[in-house]
């Protein structure tokens, strides 16, 4: 698939021994996209599955084929109950490169959260949103107990998905890394969640996730998007400071 360009990830052999034959990956409907490309419902050896592509006009481009490779490799090497896991990856022609991971039929908890502020569930921290938060705090200690430890990035309630019984996984490694000392790029993640010395291009660590962590821990307690009330009162003029310093939908 990939005659004429460079040697890339293709070829590693981490790729190499998760890669599954194309055509026993049946594609279904859309179930999201995000930022680099669309996530299917499908199912692969008789097994339901989410299937990750990159958009059509980014599948040409050598750095994202790449990118979304890297991150089909540091998945393969995850195995905790509390992270999504990774089925293969698979690719025929550079029209149909997929990754392929566990379906997550709970959706992801900001849908979650979305559904209980609309509804009027109640605020606050009850056994099921502490079950969740141990979920991920247990997905992030694994993480960061590997050598070289891996820094999520980009920790956020939409990259928490959920089974039917609110079981919760981490999931989404696209700018996930393996730490390296004065080597971390900055401005990595997304701003509501991002800890302050990523957004300041200063030197960080597995603290930044530790950040998010207590950022979606705000969104757990009030169901709302990080800094929200901030959004509100900046639009209706106000310019009082919210105490309990969270977020509105």
């Amino acid at each position: 698939m990939f005659d004429g360009y460079s040697p890339g990830l293709w070829k590693d052999n981490a790729i190499i021994a998760n890669r599954v034959p194309r055509d026993q990956v049946i594609t279904r409907d859309l179930i999201s996209r995000g930022g680099f490309g669309e996530i299917y419902r499908g199912t692969y050896n008789r097994e339901a599955v989410a299937i990750k592509m990159l958009f059509p006009e980014m599948r040409g481009d050598l750095k994202k084929v790449n990118a979304f490779l890297a991150e089909a490799k540091l998945m393969a090497g995850l195995a905790h109950p509390h992270i999504a896991r990774f089925v293969g990856v698979s690719w025929g022609s550079l029209s149909d490169l997929c990754v392929l991971t566990e379906l997550m039929v709970g959706g992801d908890l900001r849908a979650l959260l979305k559904e209980f502020d609309a509804n009027g569930h109640p605020q606050g921290l009850n056994q099921e949103k502490i079950r969740i938060a141990y979920h991920i705090a247990q997905a992030l200690t694994y993480l960061h107990s590997l050598s070289p430890m891996v820094i999520h990035r980009d920790l956020k309630s939409k990259n928490v998905l959920l089974t039917e019984n609110l079981d919760a996984k981490l999931t989404d490694f696209g700018v996930s890394r393996e730490w390296q000392e004065n080597t971390m790029t900055a401005g990595v993640g997304t701003m509501l969640w991002m800890a302050p010395e990523v957004m300041m291009a200063e030197r960080y660590d597995e603290k930044a996730d530790i950040f998010s962590f207590g950022v979606l821990l705000s969104e757990l307690d009030v169901q709302l998007l990080p800094y929200s009330h901030a959004s509100m009162q900046k639009r209706s003029g106000s310019s009082r400071i919210p105490a309990a310093g969270c977020g509105d939908d």
